[in-house]
């Protein structure tokens, strides 16, 4: 076992050249060209990372994948939080094993220039035995749950519209905002839209084969469900009808959204609930709300202006801050109370401040 906080680089750079194998799991990605070229020409290769885009360029992860290797990315939601590791571990050719345990992301500035702290095992120590073979369980668990493979086309999307976020306010509180209107929307069932809604900077929900309500009533929505899903029930007419009609005929530029996990209140005490980001509804070229026929995902769509947060919070606290028990459906209503205490609770247990 070894202290280091120095010569991360080199260290790493000589442990991949000797591997016959290498499991990685880190939260970001962004290696430079020999650390990423000693990675292609490793024997066996599996790297997870966390699934941010923003940061992880896809590009890096695409070519390891074309090299035949496992490259996957971490849903949080779907897997129980935030990838925050940064584990390493290399079988070397010679049966032997080490690993790297600590806060070096694989990075530049992690394993170059960054105040970092690690820990390093060899098995060639007897003391080290039963550390590695705890950290190889570990990995092989993490690494087992079955993740999809990489959208690569999305990804890039995500990693290049990130360059293209408009500026953000110094600081919009909730208290600033008494004109607008408040909402929780869910990305998909399971978050799986959320990269989606980064990609194209906007919010969205789905039911575009009825075609665009924004000039329906009530009535004309409801007929066009029931003629679209015939076999749909009077229950998911009467609650998908008016949440259509919250997204394209109630919301309006300037509300802010509280893009969010579904959460429910029986049974589910010490659960926890997710946070994508928090968006606020914008107008860009005069058009808010837009219909989007082509899209080969959600076909209702606002532009919007989104900041990532990427955290869970215990559902307890969530649902009493927005006074709301449960978020089931794809978009509900909040009031301005519910949404300025849920912005205390991210400052107070976060420490992340809205700046949209």
């Amino acid at each position: 076992m070894e202290f280091l906080t120095s010569d991360l680089r080199a260290t790493l750079l000589t442990e991949l050249r000797r591997a016959a194998s290498v499991q990685i799991a880190v939260a970001f990605f962004c290696p430079e060209e020999d650390v990423l070229a000693s990675l292609k020409t490793v024997p066996r290769l599996k790297l997870l990372v966390a699934d941010n885009f923003q940061v992880n360029n896809p590009a890096n992860l695409k070519a390891l994948s074309e090299e035949g290797h496992w490259v996957r990315a971490l849903n949080a939601e779907a897997h129980g939080g935030n990838l925050h590791s940064k584990v390493y571990l290399v079988r070397r050719r010679d049966d032997s094993y080490w690993a790297l345990v600590g806060s070096a992301n694989l990075t530049r500035p992690g394993l170059t220039s960054n105040q970092e702290a690690c820990v390093s095992f060899d098995s060639r120590a007897a003391v080290d035995i039963r550390p590695l073979s705890e950290i190889r369980a570990w990995l092989r668990q993490l690494l087992e749950q079955g993740y999809p493979q990489i959208d690569f086309e999305i990804a890039k999307m995500v990693f290049e519209a990130q360059k293209e976020r408009p500026h953000q306010k110094a600081k919009a509180t909730s208290a600033q905002d008494i004109s607008n209107r408040y909402w929780a929307l869910k990305p998909g069932y399971c978050g799986e839209y959320w990269e989606r809604f980064l990609a194209e900077n906007v919010v969205a929900i789905g039911w575009e084969d009825i075609g665009d309500p924004s000039a329906m009533t009530h009535d004309e929505i409801a007929r066009a469900y029931r003629k679209t899903w015939p076999d749909a029930k009077k229950g998911q007419v009467r609650t998908s009808v008016p949440q259509i009609i919250r997204f394209s005929q109630t919301m309006n530029d300037g509300d802010l959204v509280v893009i969010c996990g579904r959460y429910t209140s029986i049974g589910h005490e010490d659960t926890e609930a997710y946070i994508y980001g928090v968006a606020r509804v914008r107008t860009v070229n005069g058009e808010c709300y837009f219909f989007d026929h082509e899209s080969d995902w959600y076909g209702l769509k606002r532009h919007a202006t989104i900041q990532v947060i990427k955290q869970s919070l215990p559902r307890s606290l969530v649902a009493r801050a927005l006074g709301v028990k449960s978020i089931v459906p794809t978009i509900q209503e909040l009031d301005r109370k519910g949404f300025g205490r849920l912005e205390a609770l991210l400052r107070r247990d976060l420490g992340i401040v809205l700046r949209i």
